[in-house]
């Protein structure tokens, strides 16, 4: 029977046998693999606690949205109902609509929305931890979509409302007579930047509306493009560092088990293995 290779160990002053370490690691990772040991798979939570940020901004854009569908309700009845106030109310939907678009944008840029942290127990051994998680006011891309469309719709009937109201009060305004269809017509051709001839604007007036819609659907596509994009981003941002908290407080849990259970922690594990490693490879160099 042949001898057993032994390693001395210069900071421990002891002798390790490298068949009886590769034993006693196994054994290790035999008890961490057992059931007697083995973690639940779904924490309990313990406790839970909100936060709110800029909620007042969340506030006022809803508020804002909720007055755009009233203006635009009403804008929209206005085009084939003669209904008083209409010059006016087709301009406060716009004016409306507008700052609906740009209070969704410093949604997104702000980060607004709700955390919510929550403290966890699991296993016998009682482990708490804790995770964090950022809920933003616009969680999905069709809600964020569902505000543009609304913001786009309603800057258009009010811009409808405009044009047949110039041409109830003068004809020369257009070349035709607008009736409420082909105002939406005209309108939506305006904001698109597109004609087709069939109607134009005769008047200075005329001209100044159409083209304070033009620039009006300029500025509103710029501001709807920065939202989107800035909100993707966010989006895969936030998924990224979930996944990174997810793992983080799997490691922790799998360290607090170790350290509670009297196997030390991951690294300590590591860190044993790979001095043994690095000792018999300096046994079997010189030998």
């Amino acid at each position: 029977m042949k001898p057993r290779k032994k390693i001395e160990s210069d900071d421990a002053n002891k002798v390790i046998d490298k068949e009886l370490l590769e034993e006693v690691i196994k054994i290790e990772f035999e008890k961490l693999s057992s059931e007697r040991m083995k973690l639940p798979k779904k924490p309990e939570a313990i406790a839970s606690t909100g936060y709110n940020f800029h909620l007042k901004l969340i506030k006022v854009s809803r508020c804002t949205l909720v007055i755009v569908f009233a203006f635009s309700i009403y804008s929209f009845f206005g085009l084939f109902l003669a209904m008083p106030g209409e010059l006016i109310m087709s301009i406060l939907t716009i004016i409306v609509a507008l700052a609906a678009e740009i209070l969704v944008l410093l949604e997104v840029l702000k980060g607004a929305g709700k955390g919510i942290e929550t403290e966890y127990s699991q296993g016998e051994i009682r482990f708490a931890f804790r995770t964090f998680n950022f809920i933003p006011s616009i969680n999905s891309l069709t809600k964020l979509l569902f505000f543009i469309g609304s913001g786009f719709i309603s800057i258009i009937i009010g811009f409808s409302g405009i044009y047949l109201e110039l041409c109830r009060q003068g004809l020369n305004n257009f070349t035709g007579k607008l009736s409420g269809i082909s105002a939406v017509y005209f309108s939506l051709l305006s904001f698109a930047t597109v004609g087709f001839a069939d109607i134009l604007p005769s008047s200075i007036l005329a001209k100044a509306a159409v083209s304070a819609e033009i620039f009006t659907s300029l500025f509103s596509t710029t501001v709807i493009l920065a939202a989107t994009i800035s909100w993707v981003v966010t989006d895969a941002r936030q998924r990224q560092e979930e996944f990174m908290k997810k793992h983080e407080n799997t490691v922790k849990q799998r360290e607090e088990f170790l350290r509670q259970a009297g196997l030390g922690t991951i690294e300590d594990l590591d860190n044993i293995m790979n001095e043994a490693k690095k000792r018999i490879a300096q046994k079997n160099k010189i030998s």
